[in-house]
């Protein structure tokens, strides 16, 4: 048997599985390390907890294997990370995460002044202050002297890769989500770099994503490969269906994706592109507001001690909340509408309607939201899918998944294993190990759990639904917006 570690590397928690060689978890342990929000719009984490994530889940999944068996180790991070190294390769600020919104009102402010719409247009990635991008221009403007003592830009995989290579390498895949990437020539873009006063040299060396990192790191006998970014990789473990499908992946954030093995870019850049492996990318956009929006609303409006009490609240409203709408931005919002300063909200509030109502509106409202995602990614790609495979910690929650199939009006498949990216980097490791051909060969055995039907009679409530729900959307964010 030939055993691989995936380590993926996310907002909070770094997770380290084991599969074997058909793709099935062999044994995983997950470390979690704090988000640093202790001023408006921060959300940053110590590189150094995250390594140690990193190091502690490694050694012990390695304790719990037979080591014989272990052939090589794949990662996968999240997106848009940043960190400023020095000239001797200590960093000079915590991992800016997608969530730090800081860089909002500079990023505004140079879209217009230097037409940034125009300059990045061939990063395949939407404009937006979650970007490295945007958080470079707000840092170079916002705090010079730690600007000038930077000899290195990286994101979080770069820096855990470089303590066991002593060098920065950054995939292709991962490049990609940063703003600063030419998907047409798979370089750092030499206009944005211009733009930016940065020298090719401060940033990683790309690579793709099979890429096998040199190791030089004594408890690591078995090859490193780079791997990919946490929700492309999530697309490359999805199971065989025979419908026409997109992914839709739902945890503290969600995101609808699909693949395409031609590169296309989103005109109005409302949807991204960004590399997979091989020919093959991925288009499809984020939402803020998911499972974190769920555990605003038990934690800090509910006060409950699970989710569980939660789901049962929402399950006895009936369809449609007894119209009450609920907008979920209440943490900014990339797609669909690429706004940081949106905020949500409830509309349609009455004497009648209880708590149980509020918690049925909140989860129709964050599922209206991903239904405009689906259907800009329809527009793009001229045809309808057939079912939707949903991953993520929200896939559990079966109330939330027979929810996604009435609002959508598509079937729903829930994989048995929901942990994707740690799957799509072990998948790319055995790629690169030759230990599989192609992703296939592990997508064929990979098994649905769960299925859920469209429910035809409350589907036709939620079209209806759906139409005031996107009335209330554009007054809450476009008129509400122009009143601040």
């Amino acid at each position: 048997m030939s055993i691989v570690i995936g380590v993926d590397i996310g907002t909070t928690s770094t997770k380290t599985i084991a599969f074997d060689e058909l793709g099935h978890i062999i044994y995983q342990t997950s470390y979690d390390y704090p988000l640093i929000t202790e001023e408006t719009g921060q959300a940053e984490e110590r590189p150094q907890d995250i390594l140690r994530a990193v190091k502690l889940g490694l050694t012990e999944v390695q304790s719990k294997i037979a080591i014989v068996e272990l052939k090589g180790i794949g990662f996968s991070s999240a997106m848009h990370t940043l960190i400023l190294i020095d000239k001797n390769n200590h960093p000079l600020t915590n991992v800016y995460t997608w969530a730090d919104n800081r860089a909002t009102d500079t990023f505004k402010k140079d879209i217009i002044k230097d037409d940034l719409f125009d300059l990045t247009k061939n990063t395949g990635a939407p404009l937006h202050p979650m970007l490295p991008l945007g958080k470079l221009l707000w840092l170079k403007e916002k705090n010079k002297q730690l600007w000038d003592k930077t000899a290195f830009i990286v994101d979080i995989k770069s820096y855990i890769l470089y303590q066991f290579s002593q060098h920065y390498y950054v995939d292709f895949a991962t490049a990609n989500a940063s703003g600063l990437f030419n998907t047409y020539t798979k370089n750092w873009d030499d206009n944005i770099l211009q733009y930016l006063n940065i020298k090719k040299e401060q940033l990683p060396q790309l690579v793709d994503t099979t890429f096998q990192v040199p190791n030089f790191e004594s408890s690591i006998k078995v090859p490193l490969i780079i791997g990919g970014s946490d929700g492309t990789l999530a697309n490359l473990s999805n199971p065989q269906i025979d419908e026409r499908f997109y992914t839709v992946s739902c945890g503290t954030s969600a995101a609808v994706r699909t693949n395409i093995d031609t590169l296309r870019l989103c005109q109005n850049r409302k949807l991204f592109t960004y590399y997979q492996y091989q020919n093959n990318w991925v288009v499809g956009a984020p939402t803020n507001n998911a499972g974190d929006v769920w555990q605003w609303l038990k934690d800090k409006i509910f006060n409950l001690a699970t989710f569980e009490e939660l789901n049962d609240l929402a399950e006895k409203s009936p369809v449609g909340a007894k119209g009450l709408f609920f907008v979920p931005y209440i943490f900014g919002e990339r797609a669909p509408i690429w706004n940081p300063d949106a905020s949500g909200g409830f509309m349609g509030l009455t004497a009648i309607h209880t708590n149980k109502d509020l918690a049925r509106a909140v989860l129709e409202g964050e599922l209206y939201n991903i239904n405009l995602i689906i259907k800009e990614l329809n527009q793009f790609n001229g045809q309808r899918p057939e079912a939707l495979i949903l991953v993520g910690g929200m896939a559990k929650n079966q109330f939330f998944d027979q929810l996604l199939a009435d609002i959508t009006g598509y079937k729903v498949y829930v994989p048995e294993s929901v942990e994707a990216s740690a799957l799509g980097a072990a998948i790319l490791a055995m790629i690169s190990l030759k230990i599989i051909a192609s992703p296939l060969m592990i997508q064929k055995e990979l098994k649905i759990a769960k299925v859920f039907n469209v429910n035809s009679p409350n589907h036709a409530i939620y079209v209806t639904m759906e139409k005031k729900w996107n009335k209330v959307r554009q007054l809450m964010t476009e008129e509400w917006l122009a009143v601040e």
